[in-house]
């Protein structure tokens, strides 16, 4: 059914009402108008009887988590406790906010990790509609007198397709990742004429895609064309942004605009994840592209171990592909070596401490 036909049904239907009501007689008038009042009196105290219900919930947890201790309390968060006033938690103000993006950070945090000092502008998300605002809000009651479709599990809504409100079959959806963890983390999606269009991790549609509630109208995510503009001018560099400061931008909270992306409970964990992934993917391809630039032929164990030598540990049959990280990789084999080298020159330098 069309816009426009739904629009007519629904006027049809408010003049037939309409009707109705103008040849009722006085008592049915009395007695719809009874019955109206008795069931709004009976929704509002059923209303205030959930919210004082919650309310005391959310007392008893609160002078509960004031006696026990915080072994294990990260897993049992509930987001209707206020932490942040429990005596032993300082979470801190954040009262820094930067001049050029308006973001909220706390003490100590580096300026340019909200907009890399105004070099990233990027444009506010839309807010979502009804009623997904609502639920976002944590609106303990969702109310809707217009129903607009009915779904059952054994037919499909006429005019809908076919696989849309397919009922589940198994109780967990699990997903096979197939071949060499190092492949590209892409979407395929199948046509209808049975053709697989594969969508990049760096495709701007890519986050509409895996995020669909999170992006409702299809906005464009994070991908490699974006440049970074000048601070003062406002105009567009040659720079590019990375994924680091895109997606460091959109987290971030600020004081001119709602990001709704945070309400998102565990769709926002997965989120983030998936998007540090991805983060943390195109590190690792700008490393394996560019080791011309990191002049990894000069690496002392790589060359040791081409020209032969008799050390063990130093089997060139062993290293397999011959992609060299830097050290400011963190959680390399080479950043690790040099932090155990500097934990020891600290402690050789205090002269208090053995290792």
């Amino acid at each position: 059914m069309s816009t426009n036909q739904t629009t007519t049904a629904k006027a049809t239907e408010r003049h037939r009402a309409t009707e109705r009501r103008t040849q009722e007689s006085s008592e049915h008038r009395d007695e719809r108008l009874r019955l109206q009042r008795e069931r709004s009196r009976a929704a509002r105290e059923q209303h205030v009887a959930r919210y004082r219900a919650q309310d005391q919930e959310r007392q008893q947890t609160s002078r509960a988590l004031t006696r026990t201790s915080f072994f294990r309390l990260a897993f049992e968060y509930s987001p209707d406790i206020n932490y942040s006033a429990h005596s032993k938690i300082a979470i801190g103000p954040m009262d820094q906010i930067c001049r050029y993006c308006q973001a909220l950070k706390f003490r100590y945090e580096p300026p340019g990790m909200c907009c890399s000092l105004g070099k990233v502008v990027l444009l506010p998300l839309l807010s979502p509609p009804e009623p997904l605002q609502s639920l976002l809000a944590v609106s303990p009651q969702l109310r809707n007198d217009n129903l607009q479709i009915v779904i059952s599990a054994d037919k499909t809504p006429s005019g809908e397709h076919a696989g849309r409100f397919n009922a589940p079959t198994v109780e967990e959806v699990a997903i096979i990742m197939v071949g060499d963890p190092v492949d590209n983390r892409a979407i395929k999606i199948t046509r209808r004429d049975s053709t697989v269009h594969v969508i990049s991790d760096l495709h701007r549609s890519y986050d509409a895609l895996q995020y669909p509630l999170i992006f409702w109208q299809g906005q464009d995510g994070y991908h490699i064309n974006i440049k970074q503009v000048h601070p003062v001018t406002g105009n567009e560099t040659n720079k590019k942004v990375s994924s680091m400061c895109y997606y460091a931008y959109r987290l971030m909270i600020r004081n001119n605009q709602d990001n709704y992306i945070l309400r998102y409970r565990q769709l926002y964990h997965q989120y983030v994840v998936d998007m540090y992934a991805k983060i943390e993917s195109e590190r690792l391809r700008f490393l394996r592209f560019n080791q011309v630039k990191l002049r990894s032929e000069d690496y002392i164990h790589l060359r040791d171990a081409i020209i032969g030598n008799n050390d063990e540990n130093l089997n060139i049959n062993n290293i397999g592909n011959a992609f060299i990280l830097p050290s400011s990789y963190i959680g390399s084999p080479r950043n690790m070596q040099e932090y155990v080298q500097d934990a020891m020159t600290y402690c050789y330098g205090a002269n208090k401490n053995k290792i």
